[in-house]
């Protein structure tokens, strides 16, 4: 074997090694850092959940509310021409009484 090929797999071989090395110490760093990514990914999809159920419980309160609105102005809206009906013989009794006491 040649002077020169042996140089040339000495050297393959230091840089298979080195590789290997790098590689070996690179892998759990590199694994630990995924590992803390997921687990904050997961704790924040865990918050939005909350946030989610929190809104959706709020929305369902607000159509409970709203709902109750609605049927309440409907009530008020049924009184109303009534109402100003008694205004109107109200006011009229009043106009009468004054013109009456003048």
């Amino acid at each position: 074997m040649s002077r020169r090929s042996r140089l040339a797999r000495l050297l393959a071989t230091v840089l298979v090694a080195i590789l290997a090395a790098l590689t070996a110490t690179a892998a759990p760093a590199a694994g630990d850092a995924l590992s803390d990514k997921r687990k904050a990914a997961e704790q924040q999809a865990a918050a939005n959940k909350q946030a989610h159920d929190q809104l959706a419980a709020s929305l369902e309160d607000i159509n409970t509310n709203l709902a109750q609105a609605v049927l309440d102005l409907q009530a008020v809206q049924q009184r109303l021409p009534a109402a100003q009906a008694e205004l109107a013989d109200a006011q009229a009794t009043l106009e009468r009484s004054q013109r009456e006491a003048a």
